[in-house]
């Protein structure tokens, strides 16, 4: 009698464990499928000659910005975010992009976010080009033009400076591989190296005219190399 009550009880205990992996596997398999539908690319090409290109990324986190090998623009949006809207707006004298994100902070589906929403802009050397955010992590290869990062925090990255690039960053990191351009940089708070060797701010170098690099912050430290 005392088995029979023992293979009960083992019985019952086994089944509640198949019931909670079934619904652990369910729910898995929700969130999996959840991620996958988040996971989409949208990829938009616009041909503007519009010498003006401001960029607004309320939507992302991650952006790339490259040189075009063409005369379009284009824009490729990695989303993880459950709905990213691209707005665009071009005329002939200046062309305005946009990203921003269906989902909001109180949505219940924003606690299942679990990676973030990236872009990459590949933009006609040439252009005056202005990118606006709040935080944000911008990596740029090189771009020749003039080139304008206005953003509160955040990392950015300069593989090589090639055109006028102007930053405006409150706190974060900024890393720049300066080879012949001139530099102007101001830090308040924040710290500037120049290959590994600690400056004061402001820290001004003359070099090529038509390559340079200015920075002005508050709080971010700014790491320079030269080759």
């Amino acid at each position: 009698m005392r088995q029979k009550d023992d293979n009960k009880l083992k019985a019952s205990k086994f089944g509640s464990f198949f019931i909670f992996m079934k619904k652990v596997i369910f729910i898995s398999f929700l969130l999996i499928n959840l991620i996958v539908l988040g996971q989409q690319q949208i990829s938009k090409t616009i041909e503007s000659d519009a010498p003006f290109i401001e960029f607004k990324t309320a939507g992302i986190d991650h952006l790339l910005i490259e040189e075009s090998t063409t005369k379009k623009l284009e824009i490729i949006i990695i989303d993880a975010d459950f709905g990213i809207l691209e707005n665009v707006s071009c005329n002939d004298f200046n062309c305005v992009l946009s990203i921003t994100t269906n989902l909001k902070e109180s949505s219940k589906l924003s606690s299942l976010k679990t990676s973030k929403a990236k872009a990459i802009i590949k933009i006609p050397k040439g252009r005056k080009v202005t990118v606006y955010g709040e935080t944000i992590n911008i990596n740029t290869n090189a771009y020749e033009g003039i080139l304008r990062i206005l953003i509160k925090s955040g990392d950015i990255n300069f593989q090589e400076i090639k055109g006028i690039t102007e930053v405006e960053l409150s706190t974060g990191t900024i890393y720049a591989m300066v080879n012949d351009a001139s530099l102007d940089i101001k830090t308040r708070k924040g710290s500037i190296k120049f290959n590994e060797k600690v400056q004061k701010s402001p820290y001004r170098i003359k070099e090529h005219k038509d390559r340079r690099l200015i920075i002005k912050s508050s709080k971010a430290n700014v790491v320079l190399t030269k080759q």
